[in-house]
């Protein structure tokens, strides 16, 4: 059996409170999931879940939503938790105040197998990571910083490349707990902001380029267009074919 996307197996939805709604804007929330005993079914970070509202079977209504939290702090308080953008298949999120409940499917994907690439080519260790990820990509990307399977530190290193739109405070406040795990976090926006890198998130790594390439893996969330072109400048640069990362 396949899902939705012709990958996987099929979702097997169960009901999930929703135990926290926050707007971030307009067009963003974040979303907790009270995921009760499945929640030791997300090991990996970067994997998704399928969620729709309670007693919708309407496959076109399913969204796609990576996990934000790291597996151990999923399983430690039980709950999942998103960054998610508005769109068709979420808009009812954001209507008066969010559902009280989801139906939500099992951990979906195999994640990034980040650890996997810190025990190939032992001359070549990875001693930096290039993370790149545009809007609510990040949540998949913060999943796996926070999870400590990067395992930073100690002479490996990692700078985040984030595309987004205008600057907003919980944009900062994300950052800045990034920053607290030791990450280069570069905010990249797509309208001037003072003082701060603007345009696409490809042009910002190729101007800085991939320092010691062969020493480097590359993570890249986003739409195909950002990651195919993130994707050839670390290639182009000798970053090898299996050091470069993604959930999807």
């Amino acid at each position: 059996s396949t899902s939705l996307l012709g990958w996987g197996p099929d979702p097997v939805f169960s009901p999930s409170t929703v135990t926290s709604s926050t707007p971030l804007t307009p067009d963003i929330v974040s979303l907790t999931v009270d995921y009760g005993g499945r929640v030791d079914e997300f090991t990996k970070a970067g994997q998704y879940v399928q969620v729709r509202a309670p007693g919708s079977n309407d496959d076109k209504a399913v969204a796609y939503l990576a996990v934000s939290a790291a597996p151990r702090d999923a399983k430690e308080s039980g709950t999942l938790d998103f960054i998610v953008k508005r769109s068709d298949s979420t808009a009812y999120l954001f209507e008066g105040g969010g559902p009280r409940s989801l139906s939500v499917s099992q951990p979906m994907g195999s994640g990034f197998g980040a650890s996997d690439v810190l025990r190939g080519y032992p001359d070549f260790p990875v001693s930096r990571f290039v993370l790149a990820c545009t809007g609510t990509g990040i949540s998949p990307v913060a999943s796996l910083l926070r999870s400590g399977e990067l395992e930073l530190g100690g002479g490996r290193s990692a700078k985040l490349y984030w595309g987004v739109r205008t600057k907003e405070a919980w944009q900062d406040d994300l950052l800045e707990s990034l920053e607290g795990l030791g990450v280069d976090c570069v905010p990249v926006y797509s309208t001037p902001v003072q003082s701060e890198r603007v345009g696409y998130v490809q042009n910002a790594i190729e101007e800085d380029g991939v320092q010691v390439p062969r020493n480097t893996a590359v993570v890249v969330v986003g739409q195909r267009g950002m990651a195919d072109a993130v994707r050839k400048i670390a290639e182009d640069a000798g970053v090898a074919k299996d050091r470069i990362l993604s959930n999807f």
